[in-house]
């Protein structure tokens, strides 16, 4: 279950939603396919309430945003009495993008033990076949998680400061 963050924005929910909107980074046709802008998406709920949503998107317009790996945020900005605004979000990863992470990083030791079976052991069972399988998986799986890690305070800096969180900042 995600943690579900929340706290009051200064500003009116009207203020809020403009200020989230304004952080999508621009497309560009040259730029490479490769890089990573910050999208956001905002839309109504009802009158006092409004969605949105934080992620990272290929910079060039031209390709097709596969979000199974990519890290979102989002929430719901909910308007006070007092003219503030309430900002409720979750940091979120689709259970496929996660499944297909491990199974990579379990590849990626597998295939470090093929390439390197007539060089430094015999056998797949032997002790250095299982340390490669063992270090190769471990690393790959802490640089996904470093990796997200710096993803995740990256979409969540964003939310708080366009929505002006004091405390974070």
């Amino acid at each position: 279950m995600p943690t579900v963050y929340d706290f009051v924005s200064p500003f009116d929910l009207k203020n809020c939603k403009s200020r989230l909107a304004r952080r999508t980074e621009k497309t560009s046709l040259m730029a490479s396919k490769y890089a990573r802008r910050t999208q956001v998406d905002v839309w109504d709920i009802n009158k006092y309430t409004v969605g949105f949503k934080v992620y990272k998107a290929p910079r060039s317009s031209l390709t097709l945003n596969m979000s199974w790996f990519s890290l979102q945020v989002t929430g719901k900005l909910q308007h006070r009495p007092d003219g503030g605004t309430v900002v409720v979000y979750q940091v979120g990863q689709n259970l496929m993008g996660k499944i297909l992470e491990g199974v990579g990083a379990v590849g990626l030791g597998i295939v470090a033990v093929l390439i390197l079976h007539n060089q430094v052991y015999d056998s797949f069972l032997s002790l250095q076949a299982m340390a490669v399988f063992v270090i190769v998986t471990a690393v790959s799986v802490g640089f996904t998680t470093i990796y997200r890690q710096f993803t995740r305070s990256e979409l969540i800096s964003t939310v708080r400061k366009s929505l002006g969180d004091l405390d974070e900042m």
